[in-house]
């Protein structure tokens, strides 16, 4: 990794049964700690779906994170189309 990046950290988190052994499971909200976001002293990358993304711009405004940037991608599952 560039030296430029030696701070860069990431996490996972799904969607998942209780029985997942996954470390974090829910919304994505749930797994951000106030020190991860350092007053918004951040670059915030962010790929999901729509409403996810979507809660966490919420979870920002609601409370009152400004990140140095903010870069997301909304994704839709792709739906096999059907014949008629």
């Amino acid at each position: 990794m560039p030296r430029s990046c030696r701070t860069f950290t990431f996490s996972s988190v799904v969607v998942a049964e209780a029985e997942s052994n996954h470390p974090r499971k829910g919304w994505v909200t749930q797994h951000m700690p106030a020190e991860c976001l350092n007053d918004g002293d951040v670059d915030v990358y962010l790929c999901g779906p729509p409403p996810m993304v979507d809660a966490v711009r919420e979870y920002f405004d609601n409370n009152g994170v400004k990140p140095n940037s903010f870069h997301y991608e909304k994704f839709m599952p792709n739906v096999p189309s059907v014949k008629s």
